[in-house]
């Protein structure tokens, strides 16, 4: 218990030393008020520092919503029944093909304790998985989890002479080796073709990555498609997830015109959001740059979470292609951080008044 408390204090303490060094708050200061957003808030020190409360009056800083309070809430007008759709990948692609909704194809699963009785080739020895890889040779693969989230267990590989080429640190494995390594671990995994972004992002990503679109829809009890917020996440180096925690880049998408607000950024080492008015690598103007085929984006969407009820409210990843859009995946309790980060304010009094609609808008 001692031990506990003392590692608290010195969490406190070593980012109290980090706040006050940007100034112009003491040490003293910052301690406290941290200690006072823990005890009147609930905000831990973590999110102090995400949510950038050194800038922000108390009335601003209690509209921010923690992930916690906003999964009670998905909760309650999501039927733990049908959650599996979101949670299970390749039950959220069997019902999609099954519904006449746009997502990536699966070629294949790989899963050690199936006997292979799925819709799609299952891998379920070393030899079928060598088999396979080997028949791809030059192809682009994304293999990931079936119940993987916030980008664990996903691969982003190429097949070249015969060698597994991991495009995250540009590693090589033999097929073989390859193969053993992703059986061992005994999860159930997923193989599609690896997609590029449509030639609009060049501007935005590297070659290898995979900029995609968070969604959030909400099915009011009129059965109206509502969409309170959109994000593009932009995946920063050699990172082959957007995930905003890894590091990457999150633009708000303004809902009637598809243009892109300013650009933010987690910094695990200053633990600081940094803001962008221009990519750091590219120079390209956030504030000029329109999602291609917007409103196609946001009508295809609003379509695809009426036919998901009665999963009232989902956060979808969409990607845009030269030739298509897709459904990536979708989830049931989907965070709000990087929207609240992006527009530099809370979403706790829109999550109220928009749950309110179903009687469920109370934490």
């Amino acid at each position: 218990m001692l031990d506990k408390l003392c590692e608290k204090f010195r969490l406190y303490l070593d980012l109290s030393r980090m706040e006050a060094a940007r100034g112009p708050k003491t040490i003293p200061r910052v301690f406290l008020d941290l200690l006072l957003c823990r005890f009147l808030l609930n905000v831990g020190p973590e999110n102090y520092m995400l949510f950038s409360f050194r800038d922000k009056s108390y009335a601003e800083r209690s509209k921010f919503m923690l992930n916690p309070s906003m999964h009670r809430l998905q909760e309650s007008v999501n039927p733990p029944e049908y959650r599996s759709l979101a949670y299970d990948k390749l039950e959220f692609y069997d019902y999609c093909c099954a519904n006449r909704i746009d997502t990536p194809p699966v070629l294949a699963t790989i899963d050690p304790e199936s006997l292979g009785t799925g819709k799609v080739a299952m891998l379920n020895t070393k030899q079928g998985v060598i088999s396979f890889l080997a028949e791809r040779e030059g192809e682009n693969l994304v293999i990931k989890s079936v119940n993987g989230a916030h980008g664990a267990g996903l691969y982003a590989i190429s097949i070249k002479a015969g060698m597994v080429c991991d495009m995250a640190d540009n590693s090589r494995l033999s097929i073989e080796n390859f193969a053993s390594k992703i059986l061992s671990d005994g999860t159930r995994y997923l193989v599609q073709p690896r997609l590029r972004s449509h030639d609009a992002f060049d501007v935005l990503v590297k070659d290898n990555a995979l900029t995609t679109m968070r969604i959030v829809t909400y099915v009011n009890s009129l059965g109206d498609v509502i969409v309170p917020y959109a994000l593009l996440k932009i995946p920063v180096g050699d990172n082959v997830s957007d995930n905003f925690g890894l590091g990457n880049l999150a633009c708000g998408i303004d809902l009637e015109t598809g243009r892109l607000s300013n650009a933010f950024r987690w910094d695990k080492n200053s633990q600081s959001i940094e803001e962008f008015d221009s990519h750091p690598v590219t120079g390209e103007k956030f504030s000029e740059f329109y999602v291609p085929e917007w409103g196609l984006i946001l009508n295809s969407t609003q379509l695809a979470a009426e036919k998901f009820l009665p999963l009232r409210t989902l956060g979808w990843d969409v990607a845009l292609t030269n030739e298509n859009m897709y459904f990536l995946e979708t989830n049931c309790t989907y965070e709000v951080n990087a929207y609240q980060i992006v527009n530099k304010k809370g979403f706790r009094p829109e999550a109220l008044a928009l749950f309110n609609d179903n009687g469920v808008g109370r934490l």
